[in-house]
């Protein structure tokens, strides 16, 4: 019995050694795997550092075609790039013989491909020098041979990362068949992570290239490639433990996470207008991804080799890649108005249990967007009343409008998306309410940035737009509108985040969350100060707020500061304890300054001179500087002390030990703009009032039936979502209430004209089908559509009907007399033309104004914001007779 007790036993323990074991694979073998990495490497880093030399030689040759000047091939009298150091070859080959042949020969194949693609490039690089030593380049016409060298370079360095990933393939199933993956084992699971989180990086990186022409740009920052990398990191590290398995991978995690992920923030939100007019920023931000790549693929490769408990196998480095554009995509500057969603009240449900880490996380993520954009918008206010002080000075002297110059240093992508996609923590109940608002916020933030840089263009004639006064004074009236409510509604949103979170229990018996809570009361009394300055100031409500409250609560903070920080102080912060009494006093202290100085009233604007004098912005500028200088400098600090990141990106600190606590931040606030039109000038600038449609989008009940022909301007210029996109969008919902005997016709002119849908009813499938196709190309020619559709008019005209032509185009084109004289002719017969004008309204052209009114109809400037009522109204055109 003892022997099959013992046998049990040993049994028992060898399965758990296997389960628990970090390492399966031989020394030997895991080595001979790493030396065909450690070639690769090599050759990866060849490869990296000569796309430099490849972009130099590039801008050599253009440089010599356009000047004549051939001093920059100098740096060119040597190949860029050489062959792998022999050691590392018969390293490999020595190593290679402590693996089975049929390893060997498994690897060999893809291996052998890799190093002949490798060659390659090296004897066409070979050629380079040659080609700048003999002074080829004097009878290259139009640089053709350079230009074809470095796109079959090019076509190589594809074929490299070709062969190479079959390589890393190999490898992989060799080192999984001696080593398989144990998910019971810390090593293997932290090995695991840090693989995915790579793949997830270099996933990204494929969808773009380097730009060797960054002059011509093509490709940009992926935005939607890098959101994704930044959420899916973020939930791999953020919520899950990161085991102390090592300092490799504490270092790993700083670089990829950290490192890594500030990276991404940073490239993404500077992809603005002024870096898409080149690939230099998209250049930029391709090499330091992949520089963070590798920064934490050398702190995988030491964990997996340098690991006294584990033995894996180091990894290959991601191999760059280059593009050759011929055609350049221009960014676009166009301002879309921001939607008016419905946003539904927050009714707060009692929560049982204290907010979780997730949900408070989720809650400050909105925050942190709202304060990132009134970051990078704070001086939009002061550089519009400067301007338009600057505008109306100009209009009176009759002069040229003056240039307009402001331009976002970065734009808060990242926060926005952050926001959205953490928002999956926050109850189900809140969530469509606070992405509704942040998108609406977002929208507006958007169009804010786009009616700047549009102004910017226009008064620096970079745009097709003439820069006329009644055009910027529209723009300038819009801005004014658009920080109005970016103010509006971000409030909104920050008062239901609010509502949120105290909808959750507290502990109070927390210091921390009786901290937390004292120093929110005070900066809740310090934004109810801001909100009574700007009734005083703005809306001139003659009544300075009260200061009372404020003064009460910072007093009584005081009292409790040590009750609060003594027992904060029994816990270790690392290297933020020295700072959380410091934060708690100047929080206080500056709360009553702000209180002291709204009690001076206009006196607190420290501005005299002649143009700002006591100009009510700049007066209500230092009360909301002071109040968001608390915020990013005091309160949002010390509420991150207690976060539950300090303990993970500390977390070898012996000096770091506490319980996390969840509190909420604070949201800053941006000051007002007031739109001053010249003396004289009358309402122009005036934004035209929007009806209200929803109404009308009823049904067809008691209006005659239609025939609708729609003459659509296909031409490239209507591409724009606000033109041709806009219109289909506004069909469609005109669909939903259209009749069975309701017809419609599609008449599309661009180079020719043709009738894609004659006389269909607007219930048929057909209509939307071809209402999805229509697309935009070509140039416009107006006259055989007119006459095409006049014909579908006749053919299919409803006696007693609402027979209608819409003319939809952005153009300025020719009209021949003979054209006014065919509408004309047809308005007798009940066949009436509207115009529906997509292009700039204050350049709408006479002659197209003048078709409308030749055919009994109607002429529109279709915005975002009319675009439904002018088109049910065309519908409803017509009663029927009682």
């Amino acid at each position: 019995m003892m022997k099959v007790f013992y046998f049990s036993l040993f049994f028992f323990m060898s399965s758990l050694w296997v389960q628990l074991s970090a390492q399966s694979i031989s020394h030997q073998t895991a080595s001979a795997l790493d030396a065909y990495t450690e070639v690769t490497n090599k050759c990866v880093e060849q490869l990296t550092e000569t796309m430099d030399c490849l972009e130099s030689f590039r801008q050599a040759a253009t440089f010599y075609q356009e000047r004549g000047h051939d001093y920059n091939f100098r740096n060119h009298k040597s190949a860029c790039i050489g062959f792998i150091d022999d050691y590392y070859i018969q390293n490999q080959k020595v190593k290679a013989g402590q693996l089975t042949a049929g390893d060997r020969a498994a690897l060999g194949r893809p291996y052998d491909a890799m190093l002949k693609v490798y060659g390659t490039i090296v004897e066409k690089c070979r050629e380079i020098e040659t080609y700048v030593n003999l002074e080829h380049y004097t009878t290259d016409t139009d640089m053709a041979w350079a230009e074809g060298k470095l796109r079959e370079i090019q076509k190589e360095y594809d074929n490299f990362r070709t062969t190479k990933r079959k390589l890393d393939a190999t490898i992989e199933d060799i080192y999984r068949k001696y080593q398989p993956y144990n998910p019971g084992n810390i090593h293997h699971v932290a090995e695991q992570r840090m693989r995915d989180a790579m793949q997830l990086e270099a996933e990204m990186l494929d969808s773009w290239a380097y730009n060797l022409t960054p002059k011509i740009p093509v490709n940009g920052i992926p935005n939607a490639a890098v959101v994704r990398n930044l959420n899916l990191i973020d939930s791999m590290f953020r919520w899950s433990e990161i085991p102390k398995v090592s300092l490799y991978y504490k270092n790993f995690v700083h670089q990829m996470y950290y490192g890594g992920q500030s990276s991404k923030s940073y490239w993404l939100d500077r992809n603005i207008y002024e870096n898409q007019l080149t690939d230099n920023h998209a250049n930029s931000g391709y090499k330091a991804f992949i520089n963070d790549l590798n920064s934490g693929l050398s702190f995988f490769n030491r964990f997996c080799t340098s690991n006294d408990d584990f033995r894996g196998i180091a990894l290959t480095a991601y191999c760059p890649t280059f593009v050759l554009p011929d055609e350049p995509v221009e960014p676009k500057v166009e301002p879309v108005g921001y939607d008016t969603l419905a946003i539904s009240d927050i009714t707060p449900l009692p929560a049982e249990k204290e907010i979780s880490p997730q949900t408070a996380f989720a809650l400050n993520r909105y925050i942190e967007f709202v304060n990132h954009a009134v970051r990078v918008s704070k001086n939009i206010p002061h550089v519009c009343i400067n301007y338009n002080h600057a505008l109306n000075s100009a209009f009176h002297a009759q002069r040229n409008p003056s240039r307009f110059s402001y331009s976002y240093p970065d734009i808060p992508l990242s926060y926005y998306e952050s926001a959205l996609y953490h928002s999956k923590y926050i109850p189900e109940h809140y969530r469509t309410t606070l992405n509704r608002q942040a998108k609406q916020v977002w929208q507006i933030f958007d169009e804010l940035q786009q009616s700047l840089k549009q102004l910017e263009l226009i008064t620096y004639d970079k745009s097709d737009v003439k820069p006329v006064y009644e055009f910027i004074y529209s723009r300038l009236r819009r801005i004014s509108h658009l920080i109005d409510q970016f103010n509006l509604k971000t409030d909104a949103l920050y008062s239901n985040i609010k509502i949120i979170y105290d909808s959750y229990p507290r502990n109070m018996a927390d210091p921390w969350v009786k901290t937390g809570t004292d120093m929110m009361a005070i900066m809740d009394e310090c934004r109810a100060t801001i909100t009574g300055m700007y009734s005083y100031i703005r809306d001139s409500s003659g009544v300075l707020p009260a200061t009372d409250s404020l003064n009460h609560k910072a007093a009584l903070a005081y009292l409790n500061k040590h009750d609060n920080l003594d027992g904060i102080n029994a816990a270790r912060y690392g290297t933020s304890s020295g700072n959380i009494e410091r934060y708690y006093n100047e929080i206080i202290d500056g709360a009553r300054e702000l209180g002291k100085l709204a009690q001076t009233g206009f006196a607190a604007n420290p501005y005299n001179d002649s143009r700002r004098g006591t100009s009510p912005s700049y007066t209500y500028q230092e009360f909301v500087y002071k109040y968001n200088h608390l915020i990013e400098y005091y309160f949002d600090n010390l509420v991150e002390i207690p976060d539950a990141e300090i303990p993970k990106s500390e977390f070898f600190n012996p000096y770091v030990d506490f319980e996390p606590v969840s509190l909420l931040k604070q949201q800053k606030k941006m000051t007002f703009y007031t739109f001053v039109p010249p003396a004289g000038m009358g309402n122009q600038g005036d934004e035209p009032e929007v009806e209200q449609v929803d109404e009308l989008y009823v049904s067809m009940e008691g209006y005659a039936v239609n025939h609708m022909v729609l003459l659509l301007d296909v031409s490239s210029s209507m591409s724009n979502e606000n033109k041709l996109p806009l219109l289909k969008k506004s069909l469609k919902r005109l669909l939903s209430i259209m009749r069975e005997e309701d017809k419609m016709s599609i008449v599309i002119y661009s180079e020719n004209a043709r009738a894609v849908l004659k006389g269909v009813s607007c219930k048929n499938r057909k209509v939307m089908k071809e209402l999805d196709k229509l697309s935009s190309a070509g140039t416009t020619h107006i006259k055989d559509g007119v006459e095409l559709a006049y014909k579908m008019a006749d053919k299919y005209r409803i006696e007693g009907g609402n027979n209608r032509i819409i003319l939809a185009t952005d153009g300025q084109f020719n009209i021949p007399e003979s054209v006014y004289n065919l509408i004309s002719e047809k308005a007798e017969n009940d066949i009436v033309m509207s115009v529906f004008y997509y292009g700039n309204k204050n350049l709408m052209p006479e002659k197209i104004a003048k078709m409308a009114e030749a055919g009994n109809g109607k002429f529109s400037h279709v915005t975002t914001e009319n675009t439904d009522l002018v088109l049910v109204k065309e519908a409803k055109a017509r009663r029927l007779k009682k």
